[in-house]
């Protein structure tokens, strides 16, 4: 089993930046976000020109030794380093704005309040919920 430990760092674009992956590993999550584009697929099965066109498209990219992906991939990381033993430290870099206090002035029915209180376990995501006048 591998024994390095693996650095994921939560940015403030709302990517993740990995360090210290594993070669292989690494190689598994570019192989993950590396898929077919159709554009060139489609040029190419009608026979038009694929010229400035990649086969491919990669949802990653590699910055200063870093792998830098997508949030949404964040579950499959975890649990493909998690598979591997590979132990992470996540380091949470996202912005967390000024606390605003807002005098609310509408009445929310009960949809509306179980919302709001499903959402403030979270740290990410939004909520749109249109209040009564």
């Amino acid at each position: 089993m591998l024994s390095s430990t693996a650095e994921v760092v939560l940015t403030e674009t709302n990517d993740l930046q990995v360090n210290g992956l594993p070669i292989r590993l690494a190689e598994t999550v570019r192989r993950y976000l590396t898929v077919a584009n159709p554009v060139y697929r489609d040029a190419k099965q009608f026979g038009r020109s694929t010229r400035n066109l990649s086969p491919t498209i990669e949802y990653f990219e590699e910055v200063d030794g870093a792998l830098v992906v997508p949030r949404g991939v964040t579950a499959f990381l975890l649990q493909l380093c998690q598979r591997h033993d590979i132990p992470v430290q996540v380091v949470d870099r996202t912005y967390r704005g000024n606390q605003v206090d807002i005098n609310l002035q509408a009445t929310l029915s009960p949809a509306q309040c179980a919302a709001v209180a499903a959402v403030g376990c979270h740290s990410k995501g939004q909520l749109v919920a249109a209040a009564k006048p």
